[in-house]
């Protein structure tokens, strides 16, 4: 290690710097464009020689001391340091899996023969090594491309497919663009951390890559035959890469993607500037349309008031049409997505025509702009969510159109404590918790709409089964939940995700909690906040991030105290049974 005390230029500087951070990259990056400038520093030299022998690069070092051009004697010196020879590998062992990732990205693109093609005029120049470290090289001879490609560094260090699964578990995350493939290695973890990140959703991924060398080299170092295959996994390749790209964002299921780096460019690779400017482009236009939808809906029903509704609704089936009613869910739940079926399914077993908004595929996302076609197209005389106002959606749901929020279990989150405030005129609620909606949260008594919680026949008894095929499952109480995890278990998971500093705060939470919910008075109404704060003052850790502390009250504390009371009512079901 050289003496740091010497006063040195700024980018000798960045070479100690380098060594001493153990970024052998960094330092390969930094030499060879220092030493054509400062060939005389033999020492530089030498800890470079030192690095590539240790990295198993005999080849670069001798190309290092080739340029370097140093006497006679100091070359004598160093020669030693890089004999030997270099991990390589050659490509024809790799051709089977090249050959099968070929066949199903040139039924997704179109270009396998180009890229073959360019491949045979191109691989007799290409050298595949293996550094120490085990991250696939590539070396050049190409006149038009010589050198590293796509450059000389840790291709395999820059994600992490372990933590972006665990940052990503039980989420649904936003489309990701790589601009750039790099050798691959950030494009493979991404596709595959995304897999099914909640329940099965998995986000679209899209590689933006004009070079057709490098989906070559790419597609011998990575066995992608289960991602290409993937419709979620967009190929973006060749000339018209950009506005491939570009084309496939024109899909009113696709949201604005987050731009990443695929690792270092390929020559004539697209600039990071040119594919953000593509996705704001993108995210600008999409809300414009959603504004136009919006303005067209709003427009349309603006004149049809009370008097207007009371008819309509009156005349229903008789004189006039049948009501046409517009679900609204998500496929990325249990409870909402099914609750919604039998609900369209009764509003059809009515004689109302029914008609649902939910995510085309495991990879599509809830587009305000297609419930907006929706509306625009089926006209509704009744849009129906689950425990969501449309006034919390104001931008989305006309206020002409009359509303109903049926309640499954968020009540308390619904509503503003200020009277009318966040209620609009066409708005009904559905559901149970009447009392408290009215006492608690001043919901207009005439919009709340009582009813015991109601269960669809058809889903619960198949009329074609037979005695014998029900009789392993006969029972005289039979209790459904989508909670399965038992409380333990379920902090345990919260409590993994968790930041080391904040774990022993939720340690002492869940205890505390445990006590509360344990008593047999206990229902689920609770003051969850005051509970945080107070064991914060106990713990001496606070939580200063509003959106973490809304997630430790909505999500572990509610979360326990709800599994918790639906593992009471099982017991209690399994007492009276008794």
């Amino acid at each position: 290690m050289p003496d740091t005390a010497i006063n040195v230029e700024p980018r000798r500087a960045q070479l100690i710097a380098a060594l001493q951070a153990n970024d052998a990259y960094a330092f390969l990056a930094l030499i060879g464009p220092y030493l054509s400038d400062v060939p005389d520093d033999h020492e530089a030299l030498e800890w470079a020689l030192k690095i590539c022998a240790a990295m198993r690069l005999m080849s670069h070092g001798q190309r290092l001391l080739a340029a370097a051009e140093p006497p006679q004697e100091v070359r004598d010196r160093l020669e030693p340091l890089i004999k030997g020879r270099d991990s390589r590998i050659a490509w024809s062992q790799l051709r089977e899996s090249y050959e099968a990732n070929l066949a199903v990205f040139n039924t997704r693109t179109g270009l396998g023969e180009s890229v073959n093609e360019l491949w045979r005029a191109s691989v007799s120049k290409l050298q595949l090594l293996r550094t120490a470290d085990g991250c696939f090289q590539v070396y050049s001879r190409l006149a038009d491309a010589p050198g590293w490609l796509p450059a000389l560094a840790k291709h395999d260090g820059a994600a992490d497919v372990a933590a972006l699964r665990k940052d990503w578990d039980k989420r649904i995350i936003c489309p990701l663009a790589l601009h750039g493939i790099g050798l691959g290695y950030t494009a493979a973890a991404l596709i595959e951390a995304s897999r099914e990140s909640f329940l099965d959703f998995s986000a679209p991924v899209f590689l933006i890559e004009p070079s057709l060398l490098a989906w070559a080299v790419v597609m011998h170092l990575h066995d992608w035959r289960q991602a290409f295959a993937e419709p979620r996994v967009h190929i973006c390749a060749g000339e018209h890469a950009l506005s491939n790209f570009q084309d496939k964002l024109d899909d009113a299921e696709v949201a604005v993607p987050a731009l990443i780096n695929g690792g270092p460019h390929w020559p004539s690779g697209i600039a990071p500037s040119s594919v953000e400017a593509v996705v704001k482009s993108f995210a600008a236009s999409r809300q414009e349309e959603q504004a136009r939808l919006h303005e067209r809906v709003c427009r349309k029903t603006a004149a049809r008031g009370r008097a207007w509704w009371a008819d309509r609704y009156a005349n229903a089936g008789d004189s006039g049409p049948p009501l046409t009613v517009l679900g609204v869910t998500s496929r990325f739940t249990t409870v909402l997505q099914y609750t919604m079926r039998d609900l369209l399914a009764a509003f059809s077993s009515m004689g109302c025509r029914t008609h649902l908004i939910i995510e085309r595929d495991a990879s599509s996302y809830f587009s305000p702009a297609r419930t907006l076609q929706a509306i625009d197209q089926h006209d509704p005389d009744l849009i129906v969510n689950i425990d969501h106002l449309q006034a919390e959606y104001p931008n989305l749901y006309p206020a002409t159109i009359p509303g109903l929020c049926w309640i499954q279990d968020q009540l308390p989150n619904l509503f503003n404590p200020q009277a009318g405030s966040n209620v609009r005129p066409l708005e009904f609620v559905a559901g149970h918790g009447f009392p408290e909606a009215l006492l608690k949260f001043n919901y207009p008594a005439d919009r709340f709409r009582p009813c015991i919680i109601p269960t669809n026949p058809d889903q619960m008894l198949d009329p074609n089964e037979t005695d014998e095929d029900l009789a392993p499952y006969g029972c005289d109480v039979m209790y459904a939940t989508n909670a399965s995890l038992p409380p333990d278990k379920f902090f345990e998971a919260y409590r993994n995700r968790a930041s080391e500093p904040v774990r022993p705060l939720l340690d002492a939470l869940y205890e505390s909690l445990g006590a509360v919910v344990a008593q047999p008075q206990f229902s689920g109404d609770y003051d969850y906040a005051g509970l945080l704060q107070r064991v914060e003052a106990d713990t001496d850790i606070q939580i200063s991030d509003a959106a973490s502390r809304a997630d430790v009250i909505g999500n572990l504390m509610r979360g326990v105290a709800d599994i918790t009371l639906r593992e009471r009512t099982v017991r209690a079901a399994a007492g009276w049974a008794d």
